[in-house]
């Protein structure tokens, strides 16, 4: 790699394979994003460029965000979602259009109410509005953990 984003496209494509091929499992430590979350984890982000500061938080964020759903689908593991949602909010950079984390963040809380009420602030279907409302039905039926 030559610079943070060649870094972020990288892991990226990786972490699309592994989603996509449903092998995404935080406890393999095999998995090469598994190996990079843990090495930037690791990294003094005081010491690094704002560049490199940013792709390091957007990766570890799309770590985590991708983290809840194996918690929640994988493991049906409450505690954990829990925990992976709050490192993902803190990493998720502002303004970045997501809108799922903080959905998420909510679910496995059961706090339906609110994530109903952030659902219908989701306007455009390239941040999510889809899969939001998805979310939300599945969540009713008792899918999220039982």
């Amino acid at each position: 790699m030559n610079n943070p984003t060649e870094l972020f496209n990288t892991y990226l494509i990786e972490d699309q394979k592994i989603v996509t091929s449903k092998i995404s499992d935080y406890h393999d430590p095999k998995l090469i994003t598994n190996k990079v979350r843990s090495i930037l984890e690791k990294v003094d982000a005081r010491k690094i460029t704002k560049e490199e500061q940013h792709e390091r938080r957007l990766i570890l964020w799309l770590w985590y965000h991708h983290a809840i759903s194996y918690a929640v689908w994988g493991y049906k593991d409450k505690r954990r979602a829990q925990k992976y949602s709050s490192l993902a909010l803190k990493y998720h950079p502002t303004n970045h259009p997501n809108k799922i984390t903080r959905l998420l963040y909510l679910l496995v809380r059961d706090r339906f109410a609110e994530a109903n009420t952030w659902a219908k602030t989701i306007k455009k279907e390239n941040l999510g509005r889809t899969t939001a409302f998805k979310l939300l039905k599945f969540y009713k039926k008792g899918g999220f953990f039982n």
